[in-house]
């Protein structure tokens, strides 16, 4: 489990939750540090609590698939920085 802190707002569209498993849509805002070289998200069913990441990249938008209908999920962004020698 990994404890962000407080993490980066996302926002998060879930389908019906009519369906088995679902998909989450996140967008966030870019960070303007030009050391940032992309982006983990870090996710779980606890704020503040997460059980699961995935790099991104240099992007701003993802979707995270693979969800469970009915089930709330917490989503946080973190920027990568590149290694300054």
């Amino acid at each position: 489990m990994l404890n962000l802190g407080v993490p980066m707002l996302l926002a998060a569209t879930l389908p019906p939750a009519a369906l088995a498993a679902v998909s989450a849509s996140l967008t966030w805002i870019a960070s303007s540090d030009p050391s940032v070289t992309g982006y983990d998200i870090y996710y779980g069913g606890t704020s503040q609590q997460f059980t699961n990441q995935v790099s991104v990249g240099a992007v701003t938008t993802t979707v995270i698939s693979g969800l469970t209908a009915n089930t709330a999920y917490f989503f946080a962004a973190k920027a990568d920085r590149k290694s300054v020698v």
